[in-house]
């Protein structure tokens, strides 16, 4: 979730665990290579959960083709910054053509510096107008300072799927 913000360069393992969730948010950095082993491996599963959030930006027509091919219960998008709406509605176009609503799934961060409530309300709500159940997410920073208790009431009331359904209605 946090690829926008690192700086570390990444690792393919050459073995992976076999199994059905996926909480890798650089999947679609690694290589072709690497990619293909991993969705490979993954075609032998069902209820399959991409839970790591897959970066909008990195979506393209051949990912949502090897995605097709798989037995997916839900899929994570990560909107980690205002100026990444429109790679989120592009993905989003490109996905729901074969992904049903509430597959799609969003994970929102806010309260990073210089963000505040009503502008994490927006993307929210603007993650939800897309085509996407959003979750919010805390950012935490280096030193993983507690949030104001403000934004921890907040992030919860956009962290429970039933409550974000009946809100959005």
């Amino acid at each position: 979730m946090f690829f926008l913000f690192s700086k570390k360069k990444l690792i393919e393992l050459d073995e992976f665990p076999i199994g059905n969730i996926l909480q890798d948010n650089n999947i679609l950095a690694c290589s072709k290579r690497h990619r293909n082993r991993v969705f490979k491996m993954l075609k032998t599963q069902r209820q399959i959960s991409f839970r790591g959030g897959l970066e909008s930006t990195r979506v393209t027509n051949q990912v949502v083709e090897d995605l097709r091919g798989l037995r997916i219960s839900d899929l994570w998008l990560a909107y980690d910054h205002p100026n990444k709406e429109k790679p989120l509605i592009k993905a989003v176009n490109q996905l729901s053509k074969y992904f049903k609503k509430y597959k799609l799934r969003c994970y929102v961060l806010i309260g990073y510096q210089n963000d505040t409530i009503e502008k994490a309300e927006y993307r929210l709500r603007r993650a939800w107008d897309i085509g996407t159940e959003p979750f919010a997410m805390l950012f935490k920073d280096k030193n993983n300072t507690k949030q104001s208790k403000e934004w921890r009431q907040f992030q919860r009331l956009w962290a429970r799927p039933a409550i974000i359904r009946a809100r959005m209605k």
